[in-house]
């Protein structure tokens, strides 16, 4: 599994949610990632759920994925 290909699946599961359009992006998709602490080569059966906060998220997104800023 890549990152990219979670983040496909992340918006996936976003859209199936009913998001609206404004929040189906990378951003959104990267943040469900990081509140089910998945990693670019996990598979979505090993979710978790820890409480993290917005800079955890953050720090998660690029130790994880690669993505300073979005």
């Amino acid at each position: 599994m890549t990152s990219e290909n979670h983040i496909n699946e992340a918006l996936e599961i976003l859209a199936a949610l009913g998001f609206p359009k404004g929040q189906l992006n990378e951003r959104s998709a990267l943040t469900l990632l990081a509140l089910l602490e998945i990693k670019p080569a996990e598979s979505w059966d090993l979710a978790k759920s820890p409480l993290l906060g917005i800079t955890p998220i953050m720090d998660f997104m690029k130790q994880q994925y690669g993505k300073l800023r979005i």
